[in-house]
């Protein structure tokens, strides 16, 4: 059984491609576990803050179509708009996805209070919520 796997895999060009594929198959899957682990040990459990922040930046993006393939069709797949602030608090910056009425009423440079976790190993600022 061994031997029928590798020279299977040594054949060229069918065999040796499958393995470079099954390879790369097996490294992506590999990277977004290890990266979905790094995420839930940096931010799980981490200790929350709340303090006031600075508003420095409103994005907004307008829906679209995104078209996936699936076989020999184009599936149409719609992406709904989305608002974005970005935020200034004492432990770096962060961005967080709000309705447009509350994007609408703070321009760049509105204080608010923000309540927010930093990740244990990244340093990276994970905004929870926005108010007033």
């Amino acid at each position: 059984m061994d031997n029928f796997l590798v020279d299977i895999l040594l054949d060229w060009p069918g065999g040796t491609i499958i393995g470079v594929v099954i390879i790369i198959l097996i490294l992506m899957i590999a990277l977004g576990l290890g990266y979905g682990l790094f995420w839930l040990c940096d931010h799980m459990g981490a200790p929350e803050y709340e303090s006031k922040g600075t508003v420095i930046n409103r994005t907004y993006e307008p829906p679209r179509t995104q078209y996936i393939q699936s076989g020999k069709v184009m599936i149409p797949h719609q992406i709904p708009e989305s608002w974005n602030m970005t935020v200034r608090v004492p432990q770096g910056t962060g961005n967080m996805e709000v309705t447009e009425e509350f994007c609408q009423g703070r321009p760049a440079g509105t204080i608010l209070w923000c309540r927010y976790d930093v990740g244990r190993f990244s340093g990276n600022v994970n905004l929870i919520s926005l108010r007033d």
